[in-house]
């Protein structure tokens, strides 16, 4: 069986949480794409950790049938007034429910739901006739914050005509489309298009996917074998990943952007080109650097670490004058931009902070350090699985120096 990597791109809400978590998915799900309807039946098997209720986040325009456990009534609370707890899902809303036996902590419920998708539109999610790609951006399946490593086992049916894969193993078995995620995952997106067409890359246990409609039918090995640089390029530095199949999916919606998950990557592109080489880089890189909340200033740990790696792919692998030109291009773009210490990640001035100035200062910091104490040091960070500022800032001084410490924390609040 073919085994895979990618990185996850996650999200935040303001309840308290408890050590609760999904723990999988097995879901029967029928997408009408005329009708821009899905209809779903299936279980979620929910560790409540001895807590009354637990709180999801589920799809604004969503009408629920039934939500039971052994053959009775789960009770549950579904806000559709209040905005979405989650700032990557805009659209969602707060799905409470309740513990149906508070002595127990794995509970199997059954859900069965329709949602209305005509308003699916935005970033990391697509429901047009040409191109169907939902997931956690568009929580049609009840999305917990906490839950990053169930597995799920999603049955989906759909248009003769159309073809299916998404962010699992996707297979066809008796005209109905089974995708499974037999490795710890955060997400379960699914894709369609009558269109779809897939390439496929293999060298000895590494094994590349893309997934594509109107991509140039051209520059696709170029795609294929660009993702086997970056990803040797990364290893050798961040060190192996436990699995060598990728996925990588080429998406038609127009625009620019794209995101990771566990062997997963979706990328808005039409052709092999400088864009697509730094999205390619950037995005697997969260392989590596994907510890800290994503809803919160800390994601600096994530994007400016995925950011500098792809600066870093590009002086090393493809150009260090286009390396250069991008160097000068980020000092301007942050000449006025906000600190990244305290920044209001959902603020439009957060992607020049985390990307552009997060990456610079881990270049000034690369310089300060010398290559080698650097290197050493962005390891002892991946070890320690670091997941927020402070916790950096510690080691920065344990590793280094109070100086150095010092010197990040200024820079960070500059």
């Amino acid at each position: 069986m073919k085994m895979l990597i990618i990185i996850n791109l996650l999200f935040s809400f303001s309840i308290i949480t408890y050590g609760q978590e999904i723990k999988s998915y097995n879901l029967d799900i029928n997408i009408d794409v005329k009708l821009k309807q899905i209809n779903v039946k299936g279980t979620i098997d929910i560790d409540f950790e001895k807590q009354d209720s637990i709180s999801l986040v589920f799809w604004k325009n969503s009408t629920i049938h039934e939500i039971s456990s052994k053959q009775n009534s789960v009770s549950y609370t579904f806000d559709t007034l209040s905005s979405s707890p989650i700032t990557f899902i805009r659209n969602g809303r707060k799905l409470s429910l309740k513990n149906p036996e508070n002595g127990d902590d794995i509970q199997t419920i059954f859900f069965s739901y329709e949602c209305d998708m005509s308003d699916v539109f935005g970033f990391g999610k697509s429901f047009l006739e040409e191109w169907i790609e939902i997931g956690y951006y568009t929580s049609w399946y009840p999305v917990h914050y906490d839950s990053r490593s169930f597995t799920s086992q999603i049955n989906i049916s759909i248009d003769k005509d159309y073809k299916v894969s998404g962010s699992g193993i996707v297979v066809m078995k008796d005209s109905v489309w089974e995708m499974k995620h037999t490795w710890p995952v955060f997400d379960n997106v699914i894709l369609a298009s009558k269109d779809l067409k897939t390439r496929e890359f293999q060298e000895g246990d590494l094994f590349i996917e893309t997934v594509y409609t109107t991509f140039r039918e051209a520059d696709i090995d170029s795609v294929l074998l660009g993702c086997k640089d970056v990803l040797s390029f990364y290893q050798k530095i961040y060190g192996l990943k436990d699995s060598a199949y990728l996925k990588f999916v080429l998406s038609p919606v127009a625009g620019r952007g794209g995101y990771g998950r566990e062997n997963y990557i979706s990328l808005k592109a039409s052709e092999f080109d400088l864009y697509l080489k730094k999205g390619i880089a950037h995005e697997m890189a969260h392989f590596w650097w994907t510890n800290a909340d994503t809803d919160t200033w800390d994601d600096w740990l994530n994007e400016a670490f995925a950011e500098y790696s792809m600066l870093l792919y590009l002086r090393e692998k493809v150009s260090k004058k286009i390396y250069d030109e991008l160097i000068v291009e980020y000092t301007k773009l942050i000449e006025n931009s906000l600190p990244i210490w305290g920044i209001d990640r959902s603020s439009p001035e957060a992607y020049t902070a985390l990307y552009n100035k997060g990456s610079l200062i881990l270049i000034e910091f690369e310089q300060a350090l010398g290559k080698e104490r650097f290197f050493d040091f962005l390891l002892t960070v991946l070890n320690e699985k670091v997941k927020n500022t402070n916790d950096f800032l510690d080691l920065a001084e344990k590793k280094i120096s109070k100086e150095m410490r010092l010197w990040f924390e200024n820079k960070l609040k500059t």
